[in-house]
């Protein structure tokens, strides 16, 4: 089980994956649709998200799936690392 301070860093240690993506996403999709749904006379928020989020899709499911091997890696080399320092501190007689 993970304690809650470890819980909260591996949360804030996923976030960066995620955020870059999903930015990186939005500002990837082209111009000319955004320009267009404006043209049809979309709001912001609309052509965020049904235009911008909708084709960034599969570029912030990539993060996540980033953010989830970051994660777990993390989460195992934490603990071995826990484990080993456990049994190497105990000194036999």
């Amino acid at each position: 089980m993970v304690g809650l301070p470890a819980l909260i860093v591996l949360i804030l240690y996923s976030m960066l994956p995620i955020i870059r993506d999903t930015v990186t996403g939005i500002l990837g999709v082209d111009p000319a649709l955004t320009e267009a749904a404006r043209g049809i006379g979309m709001t912001s928020s609309q052509i965020l998200f049904k235009i911008e989020i909708t084709l960034a899709t599969p570029v912030i499911i990539a993060g996540i799936r980033t953010a989830t091997v970051w994660v777990v890696s993390v989460q195992i080399t934490g603990r071995k690392a826990c484990s080993q320092s456990a049994t190497s501190s105990r000194t036999i007689p």
